[in-house]
């Protein structure tokens, strides 16, 4: 990128390309689009770190641990995760 206002938009050609030469996937606070950003990581093989807050079980309501319970708390969000991919590490 490195050229015009740092809030730009970019084509999407671009952000295409920008997001494949990632070596690391973050999200920090990343509310609605956790599950998005550790499933377009995994999906290119890339490493991933979230650090997930708000769960919104409203608006996702087909989020199931593995026992079939609604993911509705932070704990459950994490484990949702760690259920959906079982590589993830948790760490505090």
């Amino acid at each position: 990128l490195g050229k015009g206002d740092p809030g730009e938009m970019i084509s999407a050609r671009d952000a295409n390309d920008l997001l494949r030469r990632c070596s690391l996937v973050v999200g920090l606070h990343p509310d609605q689009a956790v599950g998005d950003i550790v499933a377009f990581a995994d999906r290119l093989g890339l490493p991933w770190c979230v650090v997930p807050c708000c769960v919104y079980s409203k608006l996702f309501r087909k989020r199931r641990l593995k026992d079939g319970s609604d993911v509705r708390t932070h704990e459950q969000l994490v484990q949702w995760l760690c259920d959906m991919y079982p590589n993830a590490k948790v760490d505090t």
